[in-house]
C-alpha cells in the first residue's frame, strides 16, 4: 500500500521541494541628522540667513525713523503750536474782560503814563471788540483742532510702536530657527531688543504726558510748557540712548 501510493505520487509530477528560507534583505541606513547645537557647521549662517538678518534689521531701522520717531516730533510740533494758542487765549480773555468795563465813563483811564487796563494796553482805544472776538473764536477753534491732532498721532505713535514690536519678534524668531553664532547678527539682535525697550519707556513717558495736557485747562499754559520740555528725546532724564540711534543711523 506504501509503494503504490508512493507511485501515484509520483505519476502526478508534483515534486515536494522543500521550504527555502528567507534571508532578511539588507537595508540601508539613513544618515542621521545632526542637530544645529551638534553640528558645528550650521553655527555660522549662510549667506541667505545673513540677508534675512540684513533685511530685517533695516526694516526695523527704518520703521522707528519714518514712524515712530516722525509721529514723536510731529506731536512735540503740536504740543508747540498748542502752547502759543492758549498765549494768545490768554491776551484775548484779558481784553475781552476789559471790553466788560464801563470805558466811556472811565475815559481818563486811557490817559497818563500808565496806560492800561488790568495789565492790557487800552484795549478800548486801538482794538475793536468785533477783531477781538473773532481771534478768539479763531483760536478757540484752533485749540479743538489741537487737540484732535494730539489724539490722531497719539494713536499713531502707538501703532508705530506695535510695528516694532512685530519687527522685534520676527528677528527674534529668525535668529533662533537658525541658531547662527555670529558676532554681528547677535549685536544686531542685541541692538534692536535695547532700542524696543527703550522706545517702550519713552512710549509710556508719552502717553501720561498727553493724558496731563488733554486733560488740563484751555488756559493753562504753564501745564503745556512743562509737557514740552518733558517731551525732547534728548533731555536729562530720557529714556533714549542717542549714541545707539545714531550709530544704528536711525537719527543724525
Amino acid at each position: 500500500m506504501d509503494a503504490y501510493q508512493q507511485f501515484m505520487l509520483a505519476g502526478t509530477g508534483k515534486q515536494t521541494t522543500p521550504n527555502k528560507t528567507t534571508t532578511p534583505s539588507k537595508q540601508k541606513k539613513s544618515p542621521e541628522k545632526r542637530s544645529p547645537i551638534n553640528n558645528p557647521s550650521s553655527l555660522t549662517p549662510n549667506r541667505s540667513a545673513l540677508r534675512r538678518y540684513t533685511a530685517i534689521y533695516q526694516t526695523f531701522c527704518r520703521s522707528t525713523q519714518n514712524d515712530y520717531l516722525h509721529h514723536h516730533n510731529e506731536l512735540e510740533r503740536i504740543l508747540q503750536s498748542l502752547l502759543d494758542v492758549r498765549g494768545n487765549l490768554v491776551v484775548e480773555e484779558k481784553v475781552l474782560s476789559a471790553y466788560t468795563m464801563d470805558c466811556n465813563n472811565k475815559s481818563w483811564m486811557h490817559y497818563g503814563l500808565r496806560n492800561r487796563v488790568k495789565g492790557i494796553p487800552s484795549a478800548g482805544k486801538y482794538l475793536v471788540k468785533t477783531d477781538v472776538q473773532s481771534a478768539h473764536h479763531h483760536d478757540l477753534l484752533q485749540h479743538e483742532k489741537l487737540l484732535a491732532m494730539l489724539r490722531r498721532f497719539g494713536k499713531k505713535l502707538y501703532k508705530a510702536h506695535c510695528a516694532l514690536g512685530r519687527h522685534l519678534d520676527e528677528m527674534l524668531r529668525h535668529h533662533l530657527s537658525v541658531a547662527a553664532d555670529d558676532d554681528v547678527c547677535t549685536q544686531n539682535v542685541d541692538q534692536v531688543n535695547q532700542v524696543y525697550h527703550e522706545l517702550s519707556r519713552e512710549l509710556y513717558h508719552c502717553q501720561k504726558l498727553l493724558e496731563i495736557v488733554l486733560d488740563s485747562d484751555m488756559l493753562d499754559r504753564q501745564v503745556v510748557g512743562r509737557c514740552c520740555k518733558e517731551w525732547r528725546l534728548d533731555r536729562a532724564s530720557g529714556n533714549i540712548d542717542m549714541g545707539l540711534l545714531r550709530s544704528m543711523n536711525i537719527m543724525n
